[in-house]
């Protein structure tokens, strides 16, 4: 039994289903909660600003539920991730902490930062560690040969028949402690303020998802109740209503991938058993697991690299005009646009309109996938690195399960098989309004919008060229 314990929130800024602080409050006497803001590294990992707010008010309702349980939530600013190790000990010794609970975040950096951590508390305090970002934490999954999967369909086969050995469970809201740390001492800290005005990170508004635990979980309750039965069938119509936009609450830890499962299996059955919508759902959840398992397994992936070598030295055109147009969505083929404007208003982009941007950026303006994986992270409010280097690694061919660099979106074919009706478009270039359904898929709405940027079909030519250059350099 501990006397006096620290839970270090990092992305799990929940009570339900949190298992370091649930273990903490049953195991201690007394807990005080802590997140470190390291804005200097917020910045060099390009975290959006409209995820910084997400966080920030996250927090301010987290703090609310915590003290319900007689657990004060301590929010302090650094610069780095150095600087958070420091301030934790800080804190360890300040308080007179003896047991430190912390959920492990699977990123380079992060690792680097949790071991200089250990190194720094020299054994001088217990510190109990959580693996919560994943159903199955990465490496456990392995072939037959104990090796980690690199294509996705054998590890979700293996993902599932774990599952069904090992089971899950959702911890519930942790019981509130007989006594307040009533003695916890911040006046030497560098305190946050959760304040919008006070918040050492820019921020833009992200009043439009959810920060307060009850009306994410009822987000949740309401897509796997009333939407995900037609999960397949709609998920692909950037028109429709028919993705769950959870994953702002998964990139933070508001919400849990157990959460998920388990409201799904509430709601449709066992994972092994479930019709086509829910389970074309829970694969959705199993990418999600896979592309943290390849991050934890090929690090390299962190560090700027292609998963595939091969592909790493490919001589991209990198023309900056075409970057900044497309990031602006102005490339003049409405589809792409329209997406990019969705990014850039609300922090989310559909997940079909991902796949066609991103295609779009590496197959047809011939721009490096790092390029557009750092801007989709500065305007994401779900920018969660394994997720996102994932998917634009797909795109680009360079990754593990990725598409083969033939695969070439057209961006018009695209358009008219997911947005028949252009109601997304018009949505986004309300310009394009009232233009006939026959043109407003093409390049330049048939002359009714921005000239094309480039030409499709001779752009699919270079691209053909330019990767094969690349791979016949690395095999002589």
């Amino acid at each position: 039994m501990y006397q006096r314990s620290c839970v270090w929130l990092r992305r799990d800024l929940r009570v339900l289903d949190n298992p370091a602080l649930f273990d903490a409050c049953q195991t201690s006497e007394a807990v005080v909660a802590v997140y470190v803001i390291p804005a200097a590294q917020w910045q060099e990992h390009h975290k959006s600003a409209i995820q910084a707010d997400l966080i920030r008010r996250t927090l301010q309702h987290l703090q609310q539920e915590l003290a319900q349980l007689n657990i004060e939530l301590v929010v302090l600013q650094a610069d780095s991730f150095d600087d958070q190790v420091a301030l934790l000990s800080q804190c360890v010794n300040t308080w007179q902490i003896d047991g430190l609970f912390v959920s492990r975040e699977y990123e380079v950096d992060e690792v680097a930062r949790d071991k200089r951590l250990v190194q720094t508390l020299n054994d001088d305090i217990a510190i109990q560690w959580y693996d919560e970002r994943c159903v199955i934490k990465p490496n456990a999954i392995v072939n037959g040969s104990g090796q980690p999967y690199k294509v996705f369909t054998p590890f979700s086969k293996a993902w599932l028949k774990q599952l069904q050995e090992s089971g899950w469970q959702c911890l519930a809201k942790p019981q509130m402690l007989s006594g307040l740390m009533s003695d916890v001492d911040s006046s030497c800290l560098p305190l946050c303020s959760l304040k919008a005005d006070d918040w050492p990170y820019p921020i833009d508004d992200s009043s439009a998802y959810a920060a307060d635990g009850k009306t994410v979980l009822a987000q949740l309750r309401a897509f796997s109740a009333e939407r995900a039965e037609r999960y397949q069938a709609d998920r692909d119509f950037p028109a429709i209503d028919g993705t769950s936009i959870l994953s702002p609450y998964l990139a933070i830890g508001s919400l849990s991938a157990k959460q998920c499962l388990a409201r799904l299996c509430h709601d449709h059955g066992a994972p092994w058993e479930l019709a086509d919508g829910a389970r074309t759902w829970l694969t959705e959840l199993i990418w999600r697991e896979f592309y943290q398992h390849v991050m934890v397994a090929w690090p390299h992936v962190c560090k700027d690299k292609a998963f595939k070598p091969d592909y790493e030295d490919i001589p991209w055109a990198n023309d900056e005009q075409l970057f900044q147009a497309w990031c602006r969505g102005e490339t003049g083929y409405p589809l792409v646009d329209a997406a990019m404007r969705q990014l850039n208003e609300t922090g989310w982009m559909h997940n079909r309109l991902r796949m066609i941007v991103a295609s779009f950026l590496c197959k047809d303006l011939l721009i490096d996938w790092r390029w557009g994986e750092r801007y989709f992270m500065t305007k994401l409010v779900d920018g969660d690195f394994a997720a996102n280097n994932g998917g634009w690694q797909w795109a680009a061919s360079t990754g593990t399960d990725a598409a083969p660099y033939f695969r070439i979106f057209n961006p018009e074919t695209q358009s008219k098989r997911f947005d028949g009706q252009g109601r997304f478009i018009q949505q986004y270039l309300p310009q394009l309004q009232g233009v006939d359904t026959k043109l407003i898929h093409q390049a330049s709405a048939g002359g009714h919008y921005l000239p094309a940027v480039v030409d499709h079909k001779e752009r699919r030519q270079m691209c053909l060229a330019l990767y094969q250059q690349s791979l016949n350099k690395e095999a002589g």
